[in-house]
């Protein structure tokens, strides 16, 4: 889990049960428990629930410790712009491990008539509503980017992207940082 408290409701609320519940323990941005200190000889699977951005190192340090353990990450919320940022850092991070990552299972809503899913194995799916119905409007091999989104989703409204001001883009731009 994310934090201590977390984990030691889990604990008391599953009482005895044949594995271990532990927390990253990320204090601010610093760690306060090495990774390697979660990592025992014979585990056969880590599961980590809700990590975000802030324990993305933790998340990070904890999986390659595992080495060929699978690792299961729950809810992710790893990639808060504001925390990984969008600099260099954030790239070199994004490159290094979150690309590493397969989802297979994502549902985002987008907005009230627009959805992004994934089911593993099946491509990613940009679900669109329209007079009540919901249809697939495009699949993607790789999870589209927010450019090649906000282009399916205006193909798939029939909203075109002529005479916009640099304010309509401008608010794009802050859009895409929440993303």
């Amino acid at each position: 889990f994310t934090d201590a408290g977390t984990a030691a409701w889990a604990k008391q609320g599953w009482g005895d049960v044949p594995f271990q519940c532990r927390s990253v323990d990320v204090a601010g941005s610093r760690q306060t428990t090495e990774a390697e200190e979660h990592i025992d000889e014979g585990d056969k699977l880590y599961i980590i629930v809700a990590p975000t951005a802030v324990e993305v190192w933790a998340v990070e340090k904890l999986c390659n410790q595992a080495g060929d353990v699978p690792v299961v990450i729950f809810i992710p919320r790893l990639e808060d712009v504001s925390i990984v940022g969008i600099g260099y850092a954030g790239r070199a991070l994004r490159d290094r491990f979150l690309t590493t990552i397969e989802p297979c299972y994502y549902l985002r809503p987008i907005d009230d008539s627009v959805a992004l899913a994934r089911f593993y194995p099946t491509p990613w799916q940009v679900w669109v509503e329209k007079e009540g119905l919901w249809s697939v409007a495009a699949e993607e091999l790789l999870k589209p980017d927010t450019e090649k989104l906000d282009g399916i989703i205006s193909t798939a409204l029939g909203t075109g992207q002529k005479g916009r001001s640099i304010f309509a883009e401008l608010g794009d731009f802050i859009r895409a940082l929440g993303r």
